[in-house]
C-alpha cells in the first residue's frame, strides 16, 4: 500500500532548504577562494628609488616567491632624466635601479635568478660586464643571464635590465 503525503514532512524541507542554502555558500567560497588567490598572490611593487615609469607598467610583480623586476635604465630617480655619459656610469645607475626595485619587492641581489640585459651596441660587452660584477660579489652564486643586442631602447639609452629574483619568506 501506497501512502500518499499531502504535505512534505518539516524535516525534509527544511532540509532541502539547508541544502540549497548551503550550496550557494559553496558557489560563493569557490569564487572568493579564485578571488583571494589572484589578488592575494599578486602583489604590484612600484617605489620612489627608481625612476617612475614611462609606459603602463610596474617596477616589479611579486607572485607568490618570485619576483619579476620589469626593465631598468640608466635614468636617475630623483631627477627622473636620462643618463647619457660615460657607458660603465650608465651601467651603474641601471644596477642601482634594479638593485631598488629588487629591495622593494623583499628580495635581494644575491637571490636573483636570472637577468636579461638589452645592449644597443655589443661592443660594450666588457665594459658592461665590469660593472654588473660589482654587484654580485660572490663569482660563485651569479645567476643566469641573457645579453644581447638590440636596435634600439627608449629614450637613446644603451642599457636596459630586467631581472628574477626569488624572494624568501
Amino acid at each position: 500500500m501506497l501512502l500518499k503525503l499531502r504535505k512534505m514532512p518539516s524535516f525534509i524541507t527544511s532540509t532541502n532548504k539547508l541544502i540549497k542554502i548551503l550550496k550557494g555558500y559553496l558557489i560563493k567560497y569557490y569564487y572568493l577562494r579564485i578571488y583571494w588567490r589572484r589578488f592575494s598572490l599578486r602583489k604590484v611593487i612600484n617605489t620612489e628609488n627608481t625612476p617612475n615609469a614611462v609606459g603602463p607598467y610596474s617596477d616589479a610583480v611579486r607572485v607568490g616567491n618570485l619576483l619579476v623586476c620589469g626593465g631598468q635604465g640608466p635614468i636617475d630617480p630623483v631627477t627622473q632624466r636620462v643618463y647619457s655619459g660615460e657607458f660603465e656610469q650608465e651601467v651603474r645607475i641601471t644596477m642601482n635601479n634594479l638593485k631598488a626595485a629588487v629591495e622593494a619587492g623583499g628580495s635581494s641581489m644575491e637571490n636573483l635568478v636570472k637577468v636579461n640585459v638589452y645592449l644597443t651596441d655589443i661592443n660594450d660587452f666588457e665594459s658592461f660586464g665590469k660593472v654588473y660584477r660589482e654587484f654580485f660579489k660572490d663569482r660563485y652564486n651569479m645567476p643566469t643571464r641573457v645579453l644581447c643586442q638590440v636596435a634600439g631602447l627608449w629614450g637613446g639609452i644603451r642599457v636596459e635590465v630586467e631581472a628574477l629574483a626569488y624572494v624568501e619568506d
